[in-house]
Parts: C-alpha cells; sequence; structure tokens
C-alpha cells in the first residue's frame, strides 16, 4: 500500500472524528488535552504558543527517533501537526509508524480537522490565516 492510501485508510478506520463546531473548541481541546504535540518547526510552534498551546515538540531539534523516544518516556498519546504538503505527509507517516510501534496512541483527529476544515498548508499559518477557516467561526480570544 502505497504512502497515501495508508494515510487516508487510517483516516477512515479511526474511531469517531471529532466534530469541532469552531476554531475556538478546536484550539481549546487542543489545549486541554494532556497529549504530546509534535510539529515540524519553530513557528509552528510559535503558532500554537500564541493560543497557550504547550507541549509542542519540534523536529528540527532533535532526531526523529530521538522525539519519538522523549514522547514515549512522557506520554501515552501524541498528535501529530506536520505540515500538509508532501514532506509534512512523509513526517507523519514515519512519527506515526515509530510512535506506534513503540506504544504511543496517534491521535488523528486533530490534524484531521485542520485539513478539512481550514486552508493552511503550513501549521504555522495558524496564527495567520485565522480569518481564513472555511466556514468555521473564529475568534482569537481562546481562553
Amino acid at each position: 500500500m502505497i504512502e497515501t492510501e495508508k494515510y487516508l485508510y487510517d483516516l477512515c478506520h479511526n474511531n469517531h472524528m471529532q466534530d469541532f463546531n469552531s476554531f475556538d473548541s478546536f484550539i481549546l481541546s487542543l489545549k486541554q488535552s494532556e497529549k504530546a504535540i509534535i510539529v515540524e518547526g519553530d513557528k509552528d510552534k510559535a503558532a500554537l504558543a500564541k493560543y497557550g498551546i504547550s507541549r509542542v515538540y519540534t523536529l528540527s531539534k532533535f532526531p526523529l527517533f530521538k522525539i519519538c523516544e522523549m514522547i514515549a518516556s512522557n506520554y501515552d498519546e501524541a498528535v501529530i501537526l506536520t505540515d500538509f504538503d508532501k514532506k509534512g505527509r512523509q513526517l507523519y507517516s514515519k512519527l506515526k509508524k515509530n510512535l506506534e510501534k513503540i506504544g504511543i496512541k496517534v491521535d488523528m483527529e486533530y490534524r484531521e480537522w485542520l485539513r478539512k476544515n481550514t486552508r493552511i498548508s503550513h501549521i504555522e499559518g495558524l496564527r495567520r490565516n485565522e480569518p481564513e477557516i472555511k466556514g468555521v467561526k473564529c475568534n482569537s480570544e481562546v481562553g
């Protein structure tokens, strides 16, 4: 099975997708979750930090295997928010495979919600493109 087919298969066979009714509810849920969040770089981390989201690991700081080890030593679940370009999809697949291999559950709901409900292609775009969320109520005053 090629990477894209595997990604789509995983999405279709995931448990019930979270139905966030607004960008605010998406951000609030991500902020309150106790899951590790993995992004590609510092700009992505800064975009999430704008909303008070912590527990963010950047891939630019350590090798992939080291990130997986760090997460496994502190968390049972992780959210992978790599970009939606080819490189980001490849990183997502590698991370998901490696994390699951060491017993970490990967929550795909946040990534899939962003993909379906926003116009962003890069996670760092969250801090610049709030008004471009597709038909979803936005309010940057998230508590």
